[in-house]
């Protein structure tokens, strides 16, 4: 975490909000060595060392592909008691966590964070993805209210990849004039 730390300050000093992705993703081999209490093993000797200079953390990316919901909040639980920062949970297109059994109970160490979650991809052209703002907009106007009643945030994410960056910025937009309160592949201002 230390050879982190520099590119983290510099993040910083000049005005941007570092967000950690956490989590072994595309990594089977990690995914296997790091499920539940090794991981948060791992974040006890990882999050002390960068915490001051991050603005949010992500547990991991599609979550739900690798973790259960228990390993979820065993986690979610545990980088509660490193950090104060917002904590973030990403899931796979067209998975949002139960309302009734993951997010009540994830309130409790995710708050003020929440959600973000991959949109379907309808322009799955080479090079990269984009998402549909009917989708975005529509997906965002289901979800937040469902996040807000809890307490926590929708924040859009996975809209486009190596496409221009003013159609990410649209969709962005999107979704923040629909309820998100963040759009991680960015938006035209800053709220």
């Amino acid at each position: 975490p230390h050879a982190l730390v520099p590119f983290l300050q510099e993040s910083v000093a000049v005005k941007l909000g570092p967000v950690i992705w956490l989590g072994p993703e595309d990594d089977k081999v990690s995914q296997a060595k790091y499920s539940g209490v090794k991981y948060t093993n791992q974040l006890k000797k990882f999050v002390p060392v960068v915490d001051q200079w991050v603005a949010d953390y992500v547990l991991g990316v599609e979550t739900d592909e690798y973790w259960s919901e228990h390993e979820l909040h065993t986690i979610g639980s545990a980088l509660r008691k490193l950090t104060k920062r917002p904590i973030w949970c990403h899931f796979s297109t067209g998975n949002h966590g139960s309302f009734k059994t993951f997010w009540p109970k994830a309130k409790q160490w995710a708050k003020p964070g929440g959600l973000s979650f991959q949109f379907p991809k309808r322009d799955m052209k080479k090079p990269g993805f984009l998402a549909h703002p009917d989708d975005v907009r529509d997906w965002t106007r289901a979800l937040a209210p469902k996040m807000k009643a809890l307490g926590l945030s929708l924040a859009i994410g996975e809209t486009a990849f190596e496409r221009p960056e003013h159609k990410a910025i649209a969709l962005g937009d999107i979704g923040l004039a629909n309820g998100a309160s963040a759009a991680m592949n960015g938006c035209s201002g800053i709220s």
